[in-house]
């Protein structure tokens, strides 16, 4: 187990974090709407919200299997400081550089977790 885990291993680890709060809100609803139906949109939006949170993981970079795990539960927490950073600074965050403030921001939550 000395090895890093793969890129992949690690993107995944992050979609299921990402999902498993709405998985345990599934789950505690399974009695309530047995026979519910989603809407395709409520299906593309899960699976792109999974990739955000998979492709966080690998940005951050996780450096094992349960810190890109949580980088994938964190990521509402993570969005959320992203709006509010971006409406503390207003009109300084230029729409053509977001990236540089976008990844110091990813690199310094939870750096413990993260190696850094």
């Amino acid at each position: 187990m000395n090895n890093p885990p793969t890129t992949l291993a690690i993107f995944l680890c992050g979609t299921l974090g990402a999902l498993a709060p709405e998985i345990v809100r599934l789950y505690a609803l399974r009695r309530a709407r047995a026979t519910a139906r989603f809407a395709p949109g409520y299906w593309l939006i899960s699976a792109l919200y999974a990739a955000l949170g998979g492709a966080l993981a690998v940005i951050l970079p996780a450096v094992n299997l349960y810190a890109a795990f949580y980088a994938g539960v964190t990521l509402p927490v993570t969005i959320s400081a992203l709006i509010r950073q971006r409406e503390s600074h207003g009109a300084n965050l230029s729409p053509a550089r977001p990236a540089p403030a976008l990844v110091a921001l990813f690199r310094t939550h939870a750096a413990a977790l993260f190696g850094g």
